[in-house]
């Protein structure tokens, strides 16, 4: 069975991905496909740096993992080589997707903030997410990621206070832990399971980050260590929340810490990681813009040869700030914070982590690589696609059930 889908997409696919002299160029380096502008109908092959290539011939022995693959979406370049015409659009449309969603929930992080900081005001949760919206607008002035990278810092920081206050919390609460956590409804599953999705969405942060590290070689390692601690920090978080507050977890479990100066230190440091955060996809989600060279939009960052014009600087900035706004009203009409990763994570969470990588790993290396491989690649694409339809329908079944 595996062999005759081997064969069936062989045959239907384009023939340049599986040509003699093309297969030995993707084995010997990474070459990216663009289109002539001229009339020919032939594709041109732009190579990467002197450097790029030396560290590619280095790791040429290797075979591409999924997990590899996964970095390369973020480039587009996989996308491109697998559909021509409308590969990258669609990778861009997902990462873009995601993006904006993670601006949205940061945003939504710190309107809470101001909430519950000020209960007592008169204040609606709508004003106090255009409140929120107005102090995150100087964001859209940063153009560097090393700048970013100070304020992800802080919020990582942030992040970690808030854990170790839950948990804490909750090991002195252990007395009263119930590990009956039976599961009462299948119907929350596919959201969860939309929500872990979305949490472990870095991809389309990986390329600006590898290219500004100092030693790139380190990537993969300090990839595996962070998912890795990632993973334990979530499943600890958590479980000891449900196993302290059971039923009465909160969307925000710091919500659910007793009133006084525990709850309000924390969701002060959630305040502060929503600050943080908003320039990192914000700067990210500009980047992706800037390298499709989207013929109505300038560019989106000056640079020695082509430095930008006052008017095209104001006009940049503008449409900065008018993403800015659009999040905001996004975040007015759907404050459930939870949801809206589910959904988002049903979608582009899916496509980005389980369907795109693997894909695209059979569709560029269908002669190579081996049928366990291959079943591999295809379960997870098919668990992918039946998880994120079942996930955003549940989801958006949760969301009708709030407003109608």
């Amino acid at each position: 069975m595996a062999q005759a889908i081997r064969d069936f997409l062989k045959n239907h696919l384009p023939s340049p991905l599986f040509g003699g002299r093309n297969r030995e160029r993707h084995e010997s380096r990474e070459y990216l496909h663009v289109e002539n502008q001229g009339e020919s109908d032939e594709d041109e092959i732009v190579y990467p740096s002197e450097e790029m290539t030396k560290a590619n011939e280095k790791e040429s022995s290797k075979n591409t993992s999924a997990l590899q693959a996964a970095w390369n979406v973020l480039n587009l370049i996989q996308g491109q080589a697998c559909w021509k015409k409308y590969g990258s659009a669609v990778v861009c449309g997902a990462q873009v997707m995601q993006l904006a969603c993670a601006c949205v929930l940061y945003l939504l992080l710190v309107a809470d903030f101001f909430n519950d900081l000020f209960e007592h005001h008169a204040l609606s949760y709508s004003l106090w997410t255009v409140i929120a919206g107005v102090l995150l607008l100087p964001s859209v002035f940063l153009n560097h990621l090393k700048h970013v990278s100070w304020l992800s810092m802080f919020s990582v920081v942030a992040l970690v206070m808030v854990f170790s206050s839950v948990i804490g919390y909750g090991v002195t609460q252990r007395y009263e832990w119930d590990f009956n956590l039976g599961v009462t409804t299948l119907e929350g599953f596919p959201v969860a399971w939309g929500i872990i999705l979305f949490s472990f969405v870095c991809h389309p942060y990986l390329p600006g980050i590898e290219e500004t590290m100092e030693k790139p070689e380190e990537f993969n390692s300090i990839m595996n260590y962070s998912f890795f601690a990632s993973a334990v920090t979530k499943l600890i978080y958590g479980f000891i929340a449900v196993l302290t507050f059971k039923g009465q977890t909160q969307q925000e479990i710091s919500e659910n810490l007793p009133p006084g100066a525990l709850q309000n230190t924390a969701n002060a440091l959630l305040g502060f990681n929503g600050l943080f955060s908003y320039a990192l996809p914000l700067l990210t989600l500009i980047t992706i813009i800037h390298k499709a060279q989207i013929s109505c939009i300038p560019p989106c960052f000056p640079d020695e040869k082509h430095p930008l014009s006052i008017k095209e600087r104001v006009m940049i900035y503008s449409l900065r700030s008018v993403f800015v706004v659009f999040t905001v009203m996004v975040a007015v009409l759907l404050p459930q914070f939870s949801l809206l990763m589910a959904v988002i994570g049903s979608i582009s969470g899916v496509l980005l982590t389980l369907v795109f990588p693997c894909l695209f790993d059979i569709m560029l290396h269908l002669e190579q690589i081996s049928t366990s491989r291959y079943v591999i690649d295809l379960l997870i694409v098919c668990v992918g696609v039946l998880s994120g339809g079942f996930g955003l329908v549940f989801s958006l079944i949760a969301i009708t059930k709030l407003y109608v």
